[in-house]
Formats: C-alpha cells, sequence, structure tokens
C-alpha cells in the first residue's frame, strides 16, 4: 500500500498556531491508528482569522497502513494540562490517494475545565416562573427543560428537574405554590438538562423513570454535546421500569409511557388524566428545531411515530408541555410533526440523488424552514446533519453549541 496524501484543514480555537498543529497530530496519530514513529511531512499551506478561530489549511502524508478517516469520527483523549481537547471530522469527499486525495475538514475545540466552564453561566441571574396550565398541574421554566408539576393535597410530582445550580430556585418555586412535600421525580430522559437536579431532589422525593434512563446516567457516555460523565449515585432513579408506570396521587392517575427512539431510547411521556394535561419532554420541542440523540437510541423516524400515535389519542381540548419551547396545544404539536415529516423527507431526497452532508448544507435543502424553526440554539445546518446521521445511522459526532458549561452543571 502506498502513502496516501490529503488535504486538511483544521479549525483551531483557543491555541497557538505551533501547539494546534502539534495536537491535532498527535491525536490523528491514535485515532486513525497511524504509525507514530512514522513521518507525517507537514505542510502548511494558508492560515486565516474566522469567527474567532485561526483556521490551518495542512498536507500530509499518510504512513502505511493508516485508514481514511470517515465523517462522524471524534476524538476526546488528549489534554492540555487539564483542558481536553476535543475534534471531529466534519466531511470526506473521497478520491484517489496521491491522485485527487481525501479531503478532511476538523474542528478542534479546547473546552475549559468544569470549574471554569460553570462560570459562563450566571445561574444567579436565571429566574424560575410557574405557569399553571389546568387542574392542579403547573409547568415550570428557567435554564433547560420544561419542568412539569401536580400540585395538591397529597404532595407534588415533579417531572424533570433542569440543572443543579437551579435545584433550589426551583425548589422555592414549588414552596411558593404549595407547603406540601415533594413526593415523586419523574425523569423523562437522562439529559442534564431534565436531570441535573436529580441529586438535590433524591434528599425530597423518590425518583422514578424508565430502565434506559437510569442506565446511560449511571454509566455516563456522549452525546452531540460532548462527554458525559456517570452521575452520582443518589441522582440515580430508585424505581425504573420497561413500559409503563403510574403514580396514584393528588386524585390524578399520573402515567408515564415510554415512547422508544424518538429523542433517545429512554423516553416518557407523563400523562396527567384528571387535569387532561401531556408532559412530552424531549420528543416535541415547541417552535424550533429538535435535538435528536442519534448516539443514544433517537431517530428521526420514531419521533415522527410517537409523535403522530400520541396526536391521534389525545383530545381537541389538552394542554401539552413540551421538553422546550412554550405550552402548546394540539395545532403546534401536529406542525412539528409536519416538520419533521418534511425536513427529513428533504434530506432523505437528496441522499438518494448521491448529495453528500455538505452538499445539503451548502445547497440550504431545509432553507423552507429555516425562518419559523431555525432560531433555537439549533440552527439549520445543525439539524441538517442530525438529519443526515438519523437516516444514515451514523454517530453525530461531537459540537459546542454554547452548552457544554450547562451539560457540565447538571452531572
Amino acid at each position: 500500500m502506498t502513502n496516501a496524501r490529503f488535504s486538511v484543514r483544521v479549525a483551531v480555537a483557543l491555541l497557538t498556531p505551533a501547539a494546534a498543529q502539534t495536537l491535532f497530530l498527535e491525536n490523528l496519530s491514535k485515532t486513525f491508528a497511524y504509525n507514530a514513529a512514522a513521518p507525517l511531512d507537514v505542510k502548511e499551506t494558508g492560515v486565516e482569522k474566522r469567527a474567532g478561530a485561526t483556521v490551518h489549511d495542512l498536507t500530509y502524508a499518510s504512513p502505511q497502513g493508516g485508514r481514511v478517516p470517515a465523517a462522524g469520527d471524534a476524538c476526546r483523549h488528549r489534554k492540555v494540562g487539564d483542558v481536553p481537547l476535543q475534534w471531529r471530522t466534519l466531511n470526506v469527499e473521497r478520491g484517489e490517494p496521491m491522485r485527487v486525495g481525501t479531503k478532511l475538514a476538523v474542528v478542534l475545540v479546547m473546552l475549559a475545565a468544569t470549574a471554569a466552564a460553570q462560570q459562563q453561566v450566571d445561574w444567579e441571574k436565571v429566574e424560575i416562573k410557574a405557569q399553571p396550565v389546568a387542574g392542579g398541574v403547573y409547568m415550570l421554566t428557567g435554564r433547560g427543560g420544561n419542568i412539569g408539576a401536580s400540585v395538591g393535597e397529597d404532595g407534588i410530582v415533579v417531572v424533570d428537574d433542569q440543572y443543579a445550580p437551579l435545584a433550589a430556585k426551583i425548589q422555592a418555586a414549588l414552596r411558593s405554590l404549595s407547603d406540601k412535600p415533594v413526593r415523586f421525580i419523574l425523569n423523562t430522559h437522562w439529559h442534564s438538562d431534565h436531570t441535573g437536579g436529580n441529586a438535590d431532589f433524591s434528599k425530597l422525593g423518590t425518583i422514578v423513570a424508565q430502565e434506559n434512563v437510569r442506565k446511560r446516567l449511571a454509566a455516563g457516555g456522549r452525546t452531540r454535546f460532548g462527554a458525559v460523565e456517570p452521575a452520582k449515585p443518589e441522582a440515580l432513579p430508585i424505581i425504573t421500569f420497561s413500559e409503563r408506570a403510574t403514580i396514584h396521587l393528588n386524585g390524578e392517575d399520573i402515567r408515564a409511557i415510554h415512547f422508544p427512539h424518538g429523542h433517545t431510547d429512554g423516553d416518557s411521556v407523563v400523562f396527567f388524566t384528571k387535569s387532561n394535561v401531556v408532559h412530552m419532554g424531549d420528543d416535541f420541542f415547541n417552535g424550533i428545531f429538535p435535538f435528536i440523540d442519534v448516539d443514544n437510541g433517537g431517530s428521526v423516524q420514531g419521533m415522527i411515530a410517537n409523535g403522530e400515535k400520541i396526536l391521534a389519542e389525545l383530545p381537541d381540548d389538552v394542554k401539552i408541555i413540551p421538553g422546550h419551547g412554550p405550552l402548546a396545544a394540539k395545532a403546534e404539536l401536529k406542525a412539528f410533526i409536519e416538520m419533521l415529516r418534511g425536513t427529513s423527507g428533504a434530506v432523505e431526497a437528496a441522499m438518494k440523488q448521491g448529495k453528500t452532508l455538505e452538499q445539503m448544507k451548502q445547497e440550504r435543502v431545509l432553507a423552507a424552514w429555516d425562518e419559523k424553526w431555525g432560531k433555537g440554539f439549533l440552527k439549520t445546518d445543525d439539524f441538517t446533519e442530525i438529519l443526515y446521521a438519523s437516516l444514515t445511522q451514523q454517530p453525530a459526532g461531537y459540537h459546542n453549541h454554547g452548552h457544554a458549561e450547562e451539560r457540565r452543571a447538571g452531572n
């Protein structure tokens, strides 16, 4: 096998050119299984400033036996002091070695240490607001996923609990609604913007979740936003279920039902049957593109199927608490499902035409949905990548959408 030559573009944040080049090549040797002893013959062909990052154009020759990297490859195993080094393969256009070459776009992101990252969010300025929904059910908003709460004479049932630094504020907001104790905490899924307060809330009540939520919290893992450390033992659900569980409190049958492979593989939708309210967790983002955790069992097909099934069963006057976004009714859920069908169909059609992910973004295949749905933390290009990953069943890889510090705070 002859040495293959590749053209490489590396976007480097917060590092000097020399350090960036050295660290990139060190990680390249490990992750792509190159022979570290072999020379890489690196040449820098250009450098520019872009969005606060230094972008390097490098060319190098891989040693004999090195594999061609694939889109979605990710790496997190180097540290500069206490700071982890992260990068992700964005796109690969394959060509003949030594002739056309392979173009590889890599983002190298240096994340701050946990304490420094948490300082980027001023938790003191986050306000927890409680909104009456129907009956004895409230929706609480702050920073992270929407919280549901059943408040009555028997006590309080909380659905999701946002981030750890907000736990005291959330508990204070609940006390403003009732002097009754928190009895149960239901987790709709495992992400830290919905479970970050578990350790604090476990001192007040019993945490309940679908069994995959406990498994993923206990093991930790990786999402599009980066690595997730295992949760503390006290943050783990005490009661788990496979398909469904019911809490009988406040005159309600509060039913948590597992809807698999939508947002993740452990999603539950919570039905407050007497109050005619549903908390859909992150199977429903109202008015914005959703995060679909392809790396942890989620899929756009599953999210569509779950939404259609729930929509068909709900009464017309139901109130819906989405995982993110304002309180909704059936019309908003229907619009969300139609958006998922349309956008996934557009990406699938482009795939059938043989277009690459990069071509889809350049051609803006989701332009028709950008104005209405692209105003959340996931932009249109981000959602194009998620849909492509879901439809091809490839890992979504690492991105920093500004939520890395929140994710850490939730652990």
